[in-house]
C-alpha cells in the first residue's frame, strides 16, 4: 500500500505536460495526449494510492484533449473499471459517436475493455478515479464501453456513491491506510450494486452488500466516540429508518453491532500486546477507562488485563 503525489508545479514548465501524462499513463490509464494550445505551462497534481489490483487517484489539471482508442491497447494494460467522481470543473466523453457531458458532482463509470475517447474543451476539472478490476464487475449497459451517467444517476444509491467518491477525493493525502481502504470499499461495494441492478440475484446482492457498506463506514468510524445511528445514516447519505431496516434484516441493531465491533477491535489490540491501554480505549471510540473496562468485561466475561496475562485462561478470539 504506497501513497505517491506528483506535482508538476515543481518541475520547469517545458516539462510539466510530458510529466504529468507519464505520470497518468504509469498510474491510471495508457491515453493520448494532445498539448494545449497556447503557452508552456501545465500546473497538474496527481495523488495515488495503491492497494494491491486496486487504486484511487486525484487528478487536477487544466484544460487539455485526450482520447484513447481501442486501437491503442497495449498488452500490458490491465481489464479494468474506471469510477470517476467530478470533484470541480466538467469534462465531455465521446463513446462510439455519442458525446455525454460531466459536470461537477457527477459520476461516470469506464470499461477499459472497450473504446472510449475523452474529450475537453476549456477550463480546469479535479476528479478522484477509483480503478478496480473489471473481472469483478459486470459490462456496462448494452456493452458500450462507459456506464451511461444517467444508468448510474437513475438509482438510488447513486448520492451515496457520490457521496463515498468525494470523501475519498478530499481525504485521500490526509488519511491513513486504514480509512483509504474503508472508503474503497465502500466505494466499490456501492459500484458493484448499482452495476448488477438488473440482475436476477441483485435483490439478494442488495440485502447482502448494504449491510457491507454500513459496517465498512462503522469500522471507518469506530474511534469516534460521539458516533451513533444518526451520524452513520448522515454520512451514508440514507435515511436513519432505512438504515436500521437493514440491520434488523440481518438481526442486529446498531448499537450491538458497533458494541461487538469495537470490542473485537480492542481484544485484537491487546493481543498485540504493542499498544498501551489507553491507546486501546480512544481507537475503541471510549472516552472514559471505566466504561471501556465495563463493555469489555460485559462482551467477553473477563477483565482486558487477561488478555496481557499468559497465567489466566482467556479464551482466544476467533
Amino acid at each position: 500500500m504506497t501513497l505517491t503525489i506528483f506535482d508538476s508545479s515543481t518541475v520547469e514548465p517545458a516539462r510539466q505536460f510530458d510529466l504529468f501524462y507519464e505520470t497518468i499513463n504509469r498510474q491510471v490509464v495508457r491515453i493520448t495526449p494532445q498539448r494545449p494550445e497556447g503557452g508552456q505551462e501545465f500546473p497538474a497534481r496527481v495523488v495515488s494510492y495503491r492497494r494491491q489490483a486496486r487504486s484511487c487517484h486525484v487528478i487536477e489539471a487544466p484544460s487539455h484533449t485526450a482520447s484513447r482508442t481501442v486501437r491503442e491497447i497495449r498488452t500490458s494494460d490491465s481489464d479494468e473499471i474506471h469510477l470517476s467522481y467530478m470533484m470541480a470543473g466538467d469534462r465531455r466523453l465521446r463513446v462510439r459517436d455519442r458525446e455525454t457531458y460531466i459536470g461537477a458532482g457527477h459520476l461516470f463509470a469506464i470499461d477499459t475493455r472497450k473504446p472510449f475517447d475523452l474529450l475537453r474543451t476549456s477550463g480546469n476539472y479535479r476528479g478522484v478515479v477509483l480503478v478496480f478490476p473489471a473481472e469483478d464487475m459486470p459490462p456496462g449497459p448494452s456493452g458500450a464501453g462507459i456506464f451511461r451517467p444517467e444508468f448510474l444517476r437513475s438509482h438510488r444509491l447513486y448520492s451515496v456513491l457520490c457521496a463515498a467518491c468525494a470523501s475519498l477525493g478530499s481525504g485521500l493525502e490526509r488519511a491513513g491506510d486504514f480509512e483509504r481502504n474503508m472508503l474503497m470499499s465502500v466505494a466499490e461495494c456501492l459500484f458493484s450494486l448499482i452495476a448488477r441492478r438488473d440482475r436476477p440475484e441483485a435483490a439478494d446482492d442488495w440485502r447482502r452488500e448494504m449491510f457491507a457498506v454500513i459496517g465498512l463506514e462503522m469500522d471507518r468510524r469506530i474511534g469516534d466516540a460521539g458516533f451513533d445511528l444518526e451520524k452513520l445514516s448522515h454520512s451514508l447519505g440514507l435515511s436513519r429508518r432505512y438504515v436500521q431496516r437493514v440491520m434488523e434484516r440481518h438481526g442486529v441493531t446498531f448499537s450491538a453491532l458497533l458494541r461487538q465491533k469495537r470490542m473485537d477491535l480492542a481484544h485484537s489490540r491487546l493481543s498485540s500486546r504493542r499498544c498501551k491501554i489507553d491507546e486501546i480505549v480512544a481507537e475503541s471510540g471510549y472516552s472514559e477507562l471505566s466504561a471501556f473496562y465495563r463493555a469489555f468485561k460485559r462482551q467477553f466475561g473477563y477483565a482486558p488485563g487477561a488478555v496481557r496475562r499468559p497465567d489466566t485462561a482467556a479464551p482466544a478470539q476467533v
